[in-house]
C-alpha cells in the first residue's frame, strides 16, 4: 500500500533554523519541533519530528491518532483544535475511506506503521477506534451502528470539510449500509483486559443522535458523561477531551 512506504527524509543542517522552537500550550518551550513534508498517494503531508541539534539526530514526535466521523475528513476542526492543544504530540487525522472495510484495515495498518500513544475517535470515528485492539482510546459519542442512521440518508451527500482527493461527494447505497453492518456485528469480539483498562469513552447528555452507553458499558467500564451535543466543539476538547487524554497518556 502506498501509504507503508519507506520514508526518506534528507536533510541539510542549519544550525540557525534548527535551534528555532516553538511554545506549547503552557508556554513552555520545544527546541527543535521540525516539521517535514511526505508524499502519500502524490499527496503531501506534513509529519514532526524533533531534531538534536547536539548530535544532529531526528526521532519521532510522539503520536495520537484522530478518527472523524461521517461525512468529515482529516482537515476537520476537531483535528486542527487537536493539534492547537496537544503540540507535542504529531496529531495523524486519516481521511477515511467510504467503504468501511478499507477504512478499518488503513487504520490498522497506520497503527502498526505510528504506534500512537492514544486513539481519539468521534461517532462513527468511535466505532472503527473501538475495534483497534492493543491501544488506548477515547470514544466520543461512538456511533456503533452507525448503518442504522445511514439507512434513513440514501443519496449524495457533500463531505463537510476538505479531503486530500479533491472529492466533495459521496454517496450512501443500500449496498454501503450492508457493508457497514457487517462491520458492526462482530465489533466487540476480542477484547483484551488491556482493551477493557485503557479505553474510555464520552457521553454528550444532549445527544440526540446516537445513544451508544448502554451498549458500551456490556463491554467496558470506564465511562463519562459531559454536558454538550454530538458534534464536539474547542470549549469540549480543551476541557473535557485533552485534559482526559493527558491523564491516559
Amino acid at each position: 500500500m502506498d501509504y507503508l512506504e519507506d520514508i526518506n527524509l534528507t536533510c541539510i543542517y542549519r544550525g540557525d533554523y534548527f535551534k528555532k522552537y516553538e511554545y506549547d500550550s503552557n508556554g513552555e518551550v520545544i527546541y527543535g519541533k521540525t516539521r517535514f513534508i511526505i508524499y502519500h498517494n502524490n499527496s503531501p503531508e506534513i509529519i514532526y519530528l524533533l531534531f538534536n541539534y547536539e548530535t544532529k539526530g531526528f526521532s519521532m514526535f510522539p503520536s495520537v491518532m484522530y478518527i472523524h466521523g461521517l461525512s468529515s475528513s482529516g482537515a476537520s476542526s476537531t483535528a486542527i483544535n487537536l493539534r492547537k492543544l496537544l503540540p507535542k504530540y504529531d496529531v495523524l487525522s486519516p481521511d477515511l475511506p467510504i467503504q468501511p472495510q478499507e477504512a478499518l484495515t488503513m487504520l490498522k495498518d497506520l497503527c502498526e506503521l505510528y504506534k500512537p500513544e492514544i486513539i481519539i475517535g468521534t461517532s462513527m470515528g468511535g466505532m472503527f477506534a473501538q475495534q483497534l485492539r492493543g491501544y488506548k482510546k477515547i470514544l466520543v459519542n461512538p456511533a456503533f451502528h452507525v448503518s442504522e442512521f445511514m439507512r434513513t440518508q440514501l443519496g449524495v451527500h457533500d463531505f463537510l470539510n476538505p479531503r486530500k482527493s479533491g472529492e466533495t461527494k459521496y454517496e450512501i447505497t443500500s449496498d454501503l449500509c450492508d457493508s457497514y453492518q457487517l462491520i458492526e456485528a462482530n465489533q466487540f469480539a476480542d477484547i483484551t483486559y488491556f482493551d477493557i483498562k485503557n479505553t474510555y469513552a464520552l457521553f454528550g447528555t444532549q445527544d440526540t443522535l446516537v445513544h451508544g452507553y448502554d451498549e458500551y458499558i456490556d463491554y467496558y467500564r470506564n465511562a463519562m458523561w459531559f454536558e454538550g451535543e454530538h458534534r464536539l466543539n474547542f470549549e469540549i476538547l480543551k476541557k473535557i477531551v485533552v485534559p482526559l487524554a493527558k491523564i491516559i497518556l
